[in-house]
């Protein structure tokens, strides 16, 4: 029953990323590109540096941007037509700000993630990821994300393991911030 649910799941996954490349082929999105994802929501690929992506995403009530990274040999995040989400690469890790305060939310294979812990790659021990958690730019880290595809009865359990290297995270936090203060055009 379980295997059933997340196949469907993944049909689901595969059905939005269609839907999301009926636009354009995403592959190979060029730096500058905008494609409508989603009905009236844009995104705009603004850099491609380090593994990261820096997307700018508009919808007639905002535009914010979002800082992208998957882990080590995963392939990159694309936007996946259902509203400002990534799919695909996972684990990955998604860096944007709200009220000037900048959040990083891990993604695994199902977007409601219930736990996740990392480590620096030689650290014996796990450390659990919260809102307060900060991330050292340079460093390297193992990440373990658990989620549910169903988390109100538990259905779907995931759990995926990756190593991130966190080289220009600096960089891409202080763009994050630049874009809520003051959004490219």
């Amino acid at each position: 029953m379980i295997r059933q649910i997340s196949c469907v799941f993944s049909l689901i996954l595969v059905s939005l990323t269609a839907n999301a490349s009926a636009k354009g082929p995403i592959k190979n999105w060029p730096v500058g590109v905008e494609r409508e994802v989603d009905e009236g929501v844009y995104f705009t690929l603004l850099k491609s540096s380090g593994g990261w992506r820096l997307w700018k995403i508009e919808t007639s009530s905002s535009v914010e941007c979002r800082a992208v990274k998957s882990a080590k040999g995963n392939p990159h995040p694309i936007p996946i037509g259902a509203g400002a989400m990534f799919g695909l690469g996972e684990p990955f890790l998604v860096v944007w700000s709200y009220d000037k305060k900048l959040r990083y939310n891990w993604y695994g294979e199902t977007f409601e993630n219930s736990y996740v812990q990392f480590r620096t790659v030689g650290e014996k021990f796990w450390k659990k990821h919260s809102k307060e958690t900060e991330y050292e730019s340079g460093s390297v880290i193992e990440v373990n994300v658990v989620g549910w595809e169903y988390p109100a009865v538990h259905a779907g359990y995931h759990e995926v393991y990756g190593v991130l290297d966190l080289s220009g995270l600096a960089q891409m936090e202080d763009e994050v911030a630049q874009c809520e203060i003051s959004p490219p055009a």
